[in-house]
């Protein structure tokens, strides 16, 4: 039986212990690369993957690439068979410059080569790729600077999965903004987001403080159990005002949206699609099948999206009525998201993002060099957009799409949501009562 978990040892010498399997390798780039700070190893043998590794050659960082990096995985003596390396080149601000993998067959006791070059993901400027330095420029000149991303306390150490922001208004004296996690929580922004302060039970007869709550639109938020909450006439105006209304199931309730208070959607486990046009009454919408539904959004009330497990896209006019739509895929697709209705978004496992710019009718599979599962996305109508998801990952686009960096978070913690006010004052939540500020 093979050991449940992959462990493996980086060294900068040949040669192999008896009895342990080796491979020995060579990472080139097809362009120079400058300012690299490390390598990000991850490696794949039948199944099992191991836990990342960062490699810095001796001579220290920042390095480039070409001259060609050579290193060997030694591995245990209960594994072989064919294993895959994949390299990321890490740019010294946080962002991947270059991706490459390559597979080899494991042999224990010996030393298997492997040659990777590294494919560039940024666009590189005519000085940064050939003639040996004619310019000191960087593959990043022409890119975005990284956002900073800095940790937000909460009142009282909120220690909850936090899975969804929104809401979100900056125009002094007026605010406003929430957070909604596990345990009920549901926290409210005060000072310009800079304090953000838990809702307890007794709040406008908020009474729901076990269940978790997984997705929130303006003041609307849903959960575990069929938890609706939303505000009611008597008590209105911030996060507090969620109360809960019936909503006729106690499927698990993921995300909602809505072109207005006066039509809203709720999506969840079990094919789950709610229908309201008051948010206090709701009126489920039958889809024929089991799918769970992990996100829901729209362009307006006549272009409504809802994504799931198995790859699952479908589409409604907001007739009531939900079409597929071929999305090429059956990783778990968890959140979408878009500008307009000819600039959609949707993330999920494996680090997927699609996009499309016809309605749905082709979706784009967009390489990003992430292999972590997405969980939230968002952005601006400027083209820029933010995915978020396991063990701190934040990607970031300037272009549509059509390149990604990955941004320092500062976090391990797993990320669930992402909103903002704009592309340069941006709010990510997380596990452990993680909130993240950029800017």
């Amino acid at each position: 039986m093979r050991a449940a978990s992959l462990s493996l040892v980086l060294f900068s010498i040949v040669g192999c212990a008896p009895g342990e399997g080796a491979i020995y390798i060579t990472v080139n780039s097809d362009n120079l690369l400058r300012d690299i700070d490390h390598l990000h190893i991850v490696v794949t043998n039948e199944g099992t993957q191991s836990s990342p590794i960062d490699f810095v050659p001796a001579g220290g960082r920042p390095f480039e690439i070409p001259p060609s990096m050579s290193l060997q995985l030694r591995f245990s003596k209960d594994r072989s068979g064919p294993t895959t390396v994949a390299v990321d080149a890490f740019a010294v601000n946080g962002a991947v410059l270059a991706h490459g993998e390559g597979t080899t067959d494991l042999h224990p006791g010996i030393e298997s080569p492997l040659s990777i070059e590294l494919g560039s993901l940024a666009p590189l400027d005519a000085g940064s790729v050939s003639d040996g330095g004619a310019t000191d420029a960087s593959p990043f000149d022409m890119a975005f600077p990284a956002l900073a991303w800095t940790p937000i306390p909460t009142e009282g150490n909120v220690s909850a999965a936090l899975y969804a922001v929104a809401g979100l208004y900056n125009a002094p004296p007026f605010e406003s903004g929430c957070i909604v996690g596990s345990a009920g929580t549901v926290l409210g922004a005060l000072e310009a987001f800079k304090r953000w302060i838990p809702y307890s039970n007794g709040e406008c007869l908020f009474s729901q403080p076990s269940t978790a709550l997984r997705g929130l639109w303006g003041y609307i938020a849903v959960g575990d159990q069929g938890l609706i909450l939303a505000p009611t006439n008597a008590c209105v105006g911030n996060c507090g005002s969620m109360t809960p209304v019936t909503s006729g199931t106690t499927a698990t309730l993921r995300s909602v949206w809505g072109s207005g208070t006066n039509d809203v959607y709720v999506v969840g486990d079990g094919a789950t699609v709610l229908h309201s046009t008051d948010y206090k009454t709701w009126t489920p919408q039958n889809l024929g099948t089991f799918t769970d539904l992990y996100g829901v959004w729209g362009s307006g009330g006549t272009d409504v999206y809802a994504v799931g497990s198995q790859g699952t896209i479908i589409h409604s006019n907001g007739d009531g009525t939900w079409l597929g739509q071929t999305s090429g895929l059956q990783s778990q697709l968890n959140a979408i998201w878009g500008s307009a209705a000819n600039d959609v978004y949707v993330v999920g496992d494996g680090g997927v993002i699609l996009h499309s710019t016809d309605r749905g009718t082709t979706w784009t599979l967009l390489p990003n060099g992430s292999r972590l599962d997405l969980h939230g996305v968002w952005g601006d109508e400027h083209g820029e957009v933010f995915a978020v998801g396991s063990a701190g990952a934040i990607l970031h686009s300037i272009d549509r799409g059509l390149h990604w960096f990955s941004e320092v978070s500062g976090t391990a913690s797993d990320l669930h949501g992402v909103s903002g006010t704009w592309a340069h004052d941006v709010f990510v939540v997380g596990d452990n009562g993680t909130i993240l500020h950029g800017q």
